[in-house]
């Protein structure tokens, strides 16, 4: 089993300064709120001045506002090419609980109902993040399987013409709009050495004038010994990872054990004799 990029030191002290920024936001937001609304809380050291209050709510939902959006940044976004990825269900629900967190200490006071809260979306952190780390870990192993599979078909594979039967949408990208490419299913049908039919799935990132489409033409490299395992090396596709962050996925693999030396050693010459990138185009 892979794990997931490991986190860097920088990015841990990023994700400390923001948590604590974001708990700052939860505990202004809070302590403005309170003196808005009760004046009983207001004391000679906590004045109720207006204009204290409101820039202590304006302040409050700027912090709150800004670590949840820089959480989201941080995160992995449901990209499979950024490093050092971080799960977005975790990232997201982290920050709210921070703030609910600082606001439940708002104005020098404990609010029991506002720590229920965080702590609800505590456990909502925890869960989140085991599935993301989980998916993280799945997608690893997917792309390890994709790239022996295309050194084992780029040593002895042979090139067939495939048909594309279906194209679909892959997680969040708007159809048919914007300039960037576009990640794509593709379902493709190509004939095996003894001429019955065989059925291959790929994803990609294709751009925008060159997308696939149904009854398209592609081609398809497959072990004659075994058609099922085949790739679809589309010319256009854009790859999803850069050379640099596929030899850095290969070296953690290796570290983890998920490689052997041998196994090592010939993915990564695959990787800069053709510049491969399986992880999205499964091609040679």
């Amino acid at each position: 089993m892979t794990n997931a990029r490991r986190v860097g030191g920088a990015r841990k002290f990023l994700v400390l300064v923001l948590g604590l920024l974001t708990a700052l936001g939860g505990w202004t937001l809070g302590t403005g709120w309170i003196r808005s609304v009760d004046h009983a809380a207001c004391r000679p050291e906590a004045s109720c001045d207006g204009t204290l209050t409101a820039s202590a709510l304006v302040g409050g939902v700027y912090l709150c506002l800004l670590g949840l959006f820089s959480a989201l940044v941080l995160a992995e976004n449901r990209e499979p090419e950024k490093p050092q990825r971080l799960p977005l269900g975790a990232a997201s629900a982290g920050a709210v609980s921070l703030a609910l967190l600082g606001a439940a200490l708002g104005n020098g006071s404990a609010h029991p109902w506002l720590f229920a809260v965080a702590a609800a979306f505590g456990l909502l952190t925890v869960v989140a993040g085991v599935r993301g780390e989980r998916r993280i870990r799945r997608e690893n192993r997917d792309h390890l399987r994709e790239l022996t599979l295309a050194a084992r078909l780029h040593a002895g594979g042979v090139t067939v013409t495939g048909t594309v039967t279906e194209v679909a949408y892959v997680g969040r990208e708007q159809r048919g709009r914007g300039t960037g490419p576009h990640r794509l299913r593709l379902t493709v049908r190509y004939p095996g050495p003894d001429g019955r039919s065989c059925t291959l799935t790929h994803a990609g990132r294709y751009p925008v004038y060159a997308l696939p489409a149904v009854g398209g033409e592609v081609t398809v490299r497959h072990d004659p010994l075994d058609p099922s395992a085949a790739v679809v090396p589309v010319t256009g596709a854009v790859g999803t990872r850069s050379p640099g962050n596929e030899l850095a996925l290969l070296a953690d693999l290796h570290r983890e054990g998920a490689l052997d030396a041998a196994e090592f050693a010939a993915a990564k010459a695959l990787l800069l004799r053709t510049g491969l990138s399986a992880g999205a185009s499964g091609g040679l």
